[in-house]
C-alpha cells in the first residue's frame, strides 16, 4: 500500500552551502535505494516535506526523521494512504542559497522559481500533493 507524510518542521541549526548539500544528497541517496518519492523545500530554517512510497518503509523513515536532533517544531500536517504517487522522482527547492551547485544535487529540480505547479509529476494530486503544493506556494511568496 502507497503511503504519504507531509510535515513541516525548523532546523535547530543554521546550514550553510555546504552542509545543505551533504545532508540533501543523503536524503536522495536513501531515498533512491528504498524507492521514496516526494518533494522538499527548505527555506531560511523552515522544511516542508512530503514522502511517499510503500506504507512500512514511509513510517520507518518518518522514523528516523522524527529522532534527528537536528529537527525542532516537528508537525504533521497529513498522513494517510494514497493511490498513486504524486511525484515521479524526488524534487527539491531552496530560497537563500545561491552559492549552491545545483547542478551537482542530484533530484534538484528549480521548483520554487516557477512553482510547485510545473514541477515533475505525475499528475495524480494526493491530498499531501494539494497541501504541499498550497504551503509552499506560500513559503514562496514570504520574505
Amino acid at each position: 500500500m502507497l503511503y504519504e507524510i507531509l510535515y513541516t518542521s525548523l532546523s535547530k541549526e543554521k546550514f550553510d552551502a555546504a552542509s545543505i548539500q551533504t545532508l540533501l544528497q543523503q536524503c536522495y541517496d536513501n531515498n533512491v535505494v528504498n524507492n521514496i518519492t516526494g518533494c522538499m523545500v527548505f527555506k531560511k530554517r523552515e522544511f516542508i516535506q512530503v514522502i511517499e512510497g510503500e506504507k512500512e518503509v514511509v513510517l520507518q523513515l518518518f522514523e528516523k526523521i522524527k529522532k534527528d536532533e537536528r529537527h525542532s517544531k516537528l508537525k504533521v500536517i497529513w498522513q494517510g494512504k494514497t493511490l498513486e504517487r504524486s511525484f515521479e522522482k524526488w524534487l527539491m527547492g531552496f530560497y537563500n542559497f545561491n552559492e549552491l551547485d545545483k547542478n551537482a544535487i542530484e533530484g534538484f529540480t528549480d521548483i520554487l522559481k516557477e512553482g510547485i505547479s510545473k514541477a515533475s509529476k505525475t499528475g495524480y494530486e494526493s491530498v499531501a500533493s494539494r497541501l504541499f503544493t498550497l504551503l509552499s506556494d506560500d513559503l514562496r511568496h514570504s520574505n
